[in-house]
């Protein structure tokens, strides 16, 4: 399923058939497993535009908002987006969450992040996007979420928490689809990194309680979905066009 969806989505991409998007000049595709097992990919897409996008057009291309409920099509973006585009929350709501286990317990991703009236491009060219708080018009949601003590706990966040999305791209596959504008040549190098990153892996110790000998062995992890991935010997990375 997962496999068939990517496939889409690039013929999408390709096509420019997200409504307000251009077609696509080049694509890098990168297929990643994470240590749980489940895929995820990173697309990198370069459209074909004679000049940069512009503060005034990136709401157009993606949004950081919790949006309005004024019909039934309303409804069905504000719930996809409050069960699937919400980041945690993690931070002083749970401590234990995975992105905050650092000396500090703060989120490496940066989350909650800061309000803002308008979305722009900072001094470093990196796109920040319009989050407004309840007093600048924007709104909120109560969600309920299982902390890390293993608690069903209920919150109340604002679009601090959301990540950035495409509407029609996640009203399309109704799943997590971050949608980033990316103005910077950092992020070619971050992309490239993950075709040539190498496996997974682990270092594992066996101890012999006998006489204290510890054997360390360098391991790779393997997960079902990625065995089945490669049994197919479907492809981890593209490119478009091939060269």
């Amino acid at each position: 399923m997962f496999k068939q969806h990517l496939e889409e989505l690039i013929e999408i991409l390709i096509e420019g058939r997200v409504p307000g998007w251009e077609t696509a000049k080049a694509i890098i595709e990168v297929v990643e497993f994470q240590k749980r097992g489940l895929p995820h990919a990173h697309i990198l897409v370069t459209l074909n535009r004679d000049h940069s996008i512009t503060e005034e057009e990136i709401d157009n291309y993606t949004v950081a908002e919790i949006p309005d409920v004024e019909t039934e099509e309303d409804y069905e973006l504000w719930r996809q987006v409050t069960t699937k585009m919400i980041h945690g929350p993690c931070g002083e709501f749970n401590i234990k969450s995975p992105c905050c286990q650092n000396d500090k317990h703060r989120c490496k991703k940066m989350y909650p992040m800061e309000y803002q009236t308008i979305s722009y491009f900072d001094s470093q060219g990196k796109a920040i996007y319009k989050r407004r708080s309840e007093e600048q018009g924007g709104n909120t949601a109560l969600i309920t979420r299982i902390n890390g003590d293993n608690v069903k706990v209920t919150y109340k966040i604002g679009s601090q928490w959301i990540v950035p999305y495409n509407k029609w791209l996640l009203m399309k596959f109704k799943s997590h689809i971050n949608v980033e504008i990316c103005s910077s040549i950092q992020v070619v190098k971050y992309l490239l990194w993950y075709p040539f990153k190498g496996d997974t892996r682990i270092m594992a110790s066996v101890r012999n309680a006998e006489d204290e000998i510890e054997t360390f062995e360098d391991m790779r992890t393997f997960g079902p979905s990625e065995a089945v991935w490669r049994i197919h010997a479907f492809p981890l990375h593209k490119r478009y066009p091939s060269c």
